[in-house]
Formats: C-alpha cells, sequence, structure tokens
C-alpha cells in the first residue's frame, strides 16, 4: 500500500518540514516518489538568473543605453556589460530564419 497521499507535515522531520511548507505538501510529495533517497543539487539563485539579467541588458541597450550607464545600473565593468551584449547578439542572429 502506498501511503505517501496520507502523509502530514506533522509526520515529517523538521528539516523536511520546512522543505514542504516552502513547496507545498503536494510538490513535496511528487519529490519523494520522483527522487525519494537520491542526492539531488539545487543551484543558486544566480546562476539560473543570468539569462534573465542578460536579456534584460540586452533590452536597454537596443533602447539606448550605453556601456557606461548599463555597468553602473548592474554594478559591472563596461567590459562585462560589452561581453553580454556580444553574446546576445550572436544568440539572435543564430535564431534569425535565413
Amino acid at each position: 500500500m502506498n501511503y505517501i497521499e496520507n502523509i502530514r507535515l506533522e509526520d515529517l522531520p523538521l528539516e523536511q518540514q520546512d522543505l514542504a511548507m516552502q513547496i507545498g505538501l503536494a510538490a513535496y510529495r511528487n519529490l519523494v516518489r520522483i527522487y525519494g533517497g537520491e542526492s539531488i543539487h539545487v543551484v543558486c539563485q544566480s546562476s539560473v538568473t543570468i539569462e534573465a539579467r542578460n536579456r534584460d541588458i540586452f533590452s536597454r541597450f537596443q533602447q539606448g543605453k550605453d556601456y557606461k550607464e548599463l555597468a553602473k545600473t548592474f554594478g559591472m565593468s563596461q567590459r562585462h556589460i560589452r561581453n553580454i551584449i556580444n553574446e546576445m547578439e550572436a544568440k539572435s542572429w543564430k535564431k534569425k530564419p535565413q
């Protein structure tokens, strides 16, 4: 018999209760079903938001902001901003139909 649907928050160890409260008990149950007993790695926020940040930088550049303004706004060097814009231009160029 599968009792996973019958677990309550108070049935879990404290550290697991915190996780279940953060993602919701239904999502926690799915996590246990799929990954139970395995180690999983949750990446840091900055590594999953880099692309969104870069799109924001590129969009602002296309709207007329210059390297200096963008560098100040995002707390980066102008060289780093240039590199990001060059990367984004290359990506957008690859996506254009030929």
